[in-house]
């Protein structure tokens, strides 16, 4: 489980899974340039919304407009694609154990950038089978990626526009992350910042403070 500013629910629980398990087979099936298996059909459905055109495999075939097109941002500056699988299955693991990691700002974004695409096909499938979803026996309608990114997000400054982030100007700014100069600026991660530590009893205490209760079983889920 990860350190958020409220507890996450088993219903989000489930989502950041969903969507962290949906960017690796995306990458996958790029590396192995299998576009014929299943998952493949599923990237060539969901590139043709994001790309002109899938006739001009020089487009296609470059890493980074495949990585860009998916996440939207730029990991795939700060990432190798097999590097971003390992990223990816590490925080899978974690956020299948009871113990609760703090997330830094790299692993913030993979997170909420896979959450983000999950949550985008949820919703289509919803609106076109008008018809929920049950994740955790809760029944899902549209989810409205905002509103949980702002009950569970402290900050997202790591989505800052490199233009925009200045650490000397924003000295004086209180409450913005100097820790995300680096995925704002593109740059590849030092080994120090994929580290995945065990949060504080203190930290966790005031997760749990926080806290409240949106997730109710059978129930619809509240975004």
């Amino acid at each position: 489980m990860f350190l958020y500013r409220q507890r996450p629910d088993p219903c989000l629980n489930e989502i950041i899974s969903a969507g962290l398990n949906m960017a690796v087979a995306y990458i996958d099936v790029w590396i192995r340039g299998d576009m014929e298996t299943e998952e493949g059909k599923w990237v060539q459905t969901y590139l043709r919304g994001g790309l002109a055109s899938l006739d001009h495999p020089e487009v296609i075939n470059k890493e980074h407009v495949w990585l860009q097109t998916y996440f939207g941002n730029d990991l795939e500056k700060m990432f190798a694609p097999k590097n971003l699988i390992i990223e990816l299955k590490k925080l899978i693991n974690a956020n299948e154990e009871e113990k609760i990691f703090c997330l830094q700002e790299y692993h913030h974004l993979i997170v909420y950038s896979s959450i983000e695409r999950y949550i985008e096909v949820h919703n289509d499938e919803v609106e076109k089978n008008n018809s929920p979803k049950l994740i955790q026996k809760t029944k899902v309608e549209i989810i409205d990626f905002d509103l949980l990114v702002d009950n569970y997000y402290q900050s997202v400054d790591f989505l800052m526009n490199e233009i925009a982030f200045d650490p000397e100007a924003l000295n004086d700014i209180i409450g913005v992350q100097k820790t995300a100069s680096g995925p704002v600026s593109g740059y590849k991660p030092h080994p120090n910042e994929l580290i995945l530590e065990e949060a504080t009893q203190e930290e966790i205490q005031d997760m749990n403070s926080d806290t409240v209760n949106y997730y109710k079983e059978n129930k619809e889920y509240p975004y």
